[in-house]
């Protein structure tokens, strides 16, 4: 009887602790996912600013994916260097699963893909942030540089 409760407990309780896996985060696999999207992506090192959409903040049983917008402000990516400087409108898509929610933290530096529609810009992000690189240092740039260069840009397994 001992053992069946101990099992109960064990599966109520990690329920939620474990319905939520994310595998970690790959510049080179987040690359090749932009590079082989039918939209187009920039890759942009900036922040983003005056930050207009709602990240909720209490754990709801189940959330709604959140819109709004944000001006990021940085310069693009490029093979050998950085693309002139850009201050853009971007709009945000916060997706949720669950209670979990894809969140973004303004005014910090970052290395991320930006989807481009015409002359607008767009941003998504979900619970498992597997494309935005926080305070990214000089080998995040590096192998973003040898992705673009067609260089070694093998995802981690």
């Amino acid at each position: 009887m001992r053992a069946f409760v101990v099992a109960f407990l064990i599966v109520f309780f990690a329920g939620e602790a474990l319905a939520l896996s994310c595998i970690r985060p790959s510049l080179e696999r987040a690359f090749v996912q932009a590079r082989d999207a039918e939209e187009l992506y920039v890759p942009v090192l900036g922040r983003f600013i005056e930050l207009d959409v709602d990240q909720g903040g209490e754990k709801d049983r189940t959330r709604e994916d959140s819109f709004g917008a944000a001006r990021f402000v940085g310069r693009p990516v490029a093979r050998y260097g950085f693309g002139d400087a850009m201050d853009v409108r971007v709009s945000v898509t916060l997706r949720c699963l669950a209670h979990w929610c894809g969140g973004i933290a303004e005014d910090e530096e970052v290395l991320t893909f930006l989807r481009i529609d015409g002359s607008d810009y767009h941003f998504e992000t979900g619970p498992c942030v597997s494309s935005v690189f926080y305070s990214p240092g000089s080998s995040e740039l590096s192998a973003m540089r040898r992705c673009l260069r067609r260089d070694r840009c093998e995802p981690d397994q």
